[in-house]
């Protein structure tokens, strides 16, 4: 991140009780840099929802973009981010990534999502790393993280639901500036568990009922489609 080319931005670093030399990495760097701030998560949360909503709060710029500790930015990133949200001051901005495995001269895979419609409700294609949200939108409509425990490993996904069941401003836009690590020891997506994966699947489509006016058939239809895919996607080993 320190290596951004646009300048203009902090890092704020939520550590939900990490046992590992993280504090004094970022220390380091802090006492360096300002724009850096290590922040202990005031309870051990365990999943990714409660540590990004800390962070959010904490968070002082327009815009909140998302990092994982296993996956990298481009140094052009926030710059084109920027860019185009200067044109196009929109409430969530999201763009491409590419896979890598191991090293990351061993790129699996590009995603280049399309255009934001009513396939995200059954199908992902939008990578939390890539997003930009508006730090106002966040306070003014509380879109924070699902802590649901139901939702673990799922729930940048609800995000996502959430964001564009909202009607918010939602635009993408071209490139990819996200490396995102395959397979990662640190994943806590339930790829491998196909019962596990589709129960977390119909939660999170029956949390989005709760909370948004969908009607019985477009509810069952969406689900039956994401069981479906979902499936297939764990019987070709692509979950």
């Amino acid at each position: 991140v320190s290596k951004q080319s646009w300048r203009e931005f902090e890092v704020v670093v939520a550590d939900d009780a990490s046992t590992d030399a993280t504090p004094d990495i970022v220390l380091g760097f802090a006492k360096r840099d300002s724009r850096i701030r290590l922040l202990p998560c005031p309870q051990h949360f365990g999943r990714p929802a409660g540590p990004r909503n800390f962070g959010m709060r904490q968070a002082t710029g327009d815009y909140i973009a998302f990092l994982d500790s296993d996956d990298i930015w481009k140094s052009e990133k926030l710059a084109h981010d920027a860019a185009f949200l200067t044109a196009d001051p929109v409430d969530f901005l999201f763009s491409g990534c590419e896979y890598f495995v191991n090293s990351l001269d061993n790129i699996v895979a590009v995603l280049d999502p399309a255009p934001m419609s009513n396939m995200i409700l059954f199908r992902n294609l939008v990578m939390i790393q890539t997003v930009c949200v508006s730090r106002r939108l966040v306070l003014e409509r509380q879109l924070f993280f699902d802590e649901d425990p139901q939702l673990r490993g799922i729930e940048d996904y609800h995000y996502v639901l959430e964001a564009y069941l909202s009607n918010v401003r939602m635009a993408r836009r071209p490139g990819s500036d996200v490396l995102y690590r395959k397979y990662s020891a640190t994943s806590i997506y339930p790829r491998r568990n196909l019962p596990l994966l589709l129960y977390r699947h119909a939660w999170n489509l029956r949390r989005i009922r709760e909370k948004y006016p969908l009607s019985p058939a477009r509810y069952y239809s969406f689900l039956a489609l994401t069981m479906s895919y979902k499936t297939a996607q764990a019987m070709l080993g692509r979950a």
